[in-house]
């Protein structure tokens, strides 16, 4: 439930730090503050102001390569729960 009401909060914040301080770059990108998010760029992976590196969700690219970071954990969990 903290969880819930904590992205909630940072959208929000994240809202009016736009308002008062807009960056052309990420403007209206971000989604709920943390996801970046915009079909027309065609980068999987977008810098972001700060130095660091984003997911683009809005391209399937991005997509399957979150998909190839998280199915072989937890492929291998299942797997060491199967044989136990």
């Amino acid at each position: 439930m903290a969880c819930v009401w904590l992205m909630f909060r940072l959208n929000s914040i994240n809202k009016k730090l736009d308002e008062n301080f807009p960056d052309s770059s990420t403007a209206g990108k971000l989604r709920y503050g943390l996801f970046y998010y915009d079909p027309t760029d065609t980068r999987a992976m977008v810098p972001l102001p700060s130095g660091s590196s984003q997911f683009n969700f809005g391209q399937k690219t991005a997509w399957f390569i979150l998909a190839g970071l998280l199915v072989p954990p937890v492929l291998i969990i299942i797997l060491l729960n199967v044989a136990t």
